[in-house]
């Protein structure tokens, strides 16, 4: 019947592995790879909804010389009109900069698209123009020096607006004929530079991080199914080995608790004789004779084992004898203890060698 149960179980978990399987795959082809590359939003490159490459090339087929540049803004020729989009998160430029607000001054034209235009406050230039579309604002032009710059909704040219809505693209196209201009470029060296901390997460692709959080999926699923019992759980009784004479301590510590040292002695005195058998072989007068065995026998605390000896065969020297008196012999005798114990234990390992020689 067990082996019945294990058969269906397992058969259970090969069918449930052969559907998570082909989903897992599903998932990962459909979510996890960059199909419209959505990577780099607001790119040239990007044709997903995010990116600007509708914008790029229809200025393009427009006749206007636009291209991709990846340089710094001030290292830029004042005549072009650089165009540069950055996202909700990146933070890398700042139209406030020395360096851009002088190249403007020299005639630059700059256009500045972003998710957050509107938190965007330039410290110089005179606002001559702006752009409102159907809900709201989306733009305003300053002046300044002898450039000009405009700030606005990075949605006026993304590839998802434009589908819906091209009056923002033909405002600044119209903007750019105004100002006049030998080249257009897009300026994406900015989208390239992230003013945050460098993280390791962060910077791993997202079909990646779609993959390892199917791995943990995969390792959470297998814990599950593996780890649950087959029923109900069986309580599993263990023998349990007894303390060789425990009675004899246990009587002896009721004796010492209720302070009846000589009664506690005598219990434990008991035990050592039974101790005194085991080594010296059984015998109705070891109570007498285990001092002669033990001197026979050379072990050590032969003095320990006479007073001890001495003090037990005396009963007149038990009388008016304090606590401390019968700990002492309590002491010796639990020290002579262990050496017959550590005696026999050495008899047994010989006897053991030379049965395995035999």
């Amino acid at each position: 019947m067990g082996c019945m149960v294990l058969k269906t179980k397992n058969s259970r978990d090969i069918w449930i592995f052969i559907v998570l399987i082909p989903i897992f795959l599903w998932l990962s082809l459909n979510f996890s790879g960059d199909r419209n590359n959505k990577s780099l939003p607001h790119s040239v490159l990007n044709k997903g909804s995010k990116g600007v490459s509708v914008m790029y090339e229809a200025m393009e087929e427009l006749g206007y010389s636009v291209e991709m540049t990846l340089e710094k803004i001030e290292n830029k020729d004042s005549n072009t009109v650089q165009i540069i989009l950055t996202s909700e998160n990146n933070t890398s430029f700042n139209i406030n900069d020395k360096a851009v607000r002088k190249w403007v001054g020299k005639g630059g034209k700059l256009i500045l698209l972003s998710d957050k235009w509107e938190f965007i406050e330039a410290d110089y230039g005179k606002k001559t123009d702006a752009f409102y579309s159907l809900k709201d604002k989306q733009g305003s032009e300053y002046h300044y020096g002898k450039g000009n710059f405009i700030i606005g909704d990075s949605e006026l040219i993304t590839n998802k607006a434009l589908a819906r809505d091209t009056e923002g693209a033909y405002w600044l196209l119209k903007k750019i004929e105004e100002w006049g201009t030998s080249g257009i470029e897009f300026n994406e060296f900015y989208q390239y530079l992230d003013p945050r901390e460098r993280s390791l997460w962060r910077d791993i692709p997202r079909g990646i991080k779609f993959t390892i959080y199917q791995i943990l999926l995969l390792i959470i699923a297998i814990i599950f199914l593996k780890g649950r019992r087959f029923g109900k759980p069986i309580p599993l009784y263990d023998e349990v080995e007894r303390t060789e004479n425990e009675y004899i301590y246990s009587v002896a510590s009721l004796y010492r608790q209720a302070k009846c040292w000589e009664l506690a002695l005598d219990n434990l005195y008991n035990d050592f004789l039974l101790e005194c058998e085991s080594m010296f072989g059984k015998s109705e007068y070891i109570r007498e004779k285990w001092i002669v065995f033990w001197e026979e026998e050379r072990l050590p605390r032969l003095n320990k084992a006479k007073e001890l000896y001495s003090f037990i065969s005396n009963e007149s020297s038990k009388k008016n004898i304090n606590s401390k008196k019968y700990l002492q012999q309590i002491t010796y005798m639990d020290q002579l203890k262990k050496i017959l114990i550590k005696r026999r234990e050495g008899r047994w390992k010989i006897l053991k060698k030379d049965s395995q020689r035999i």
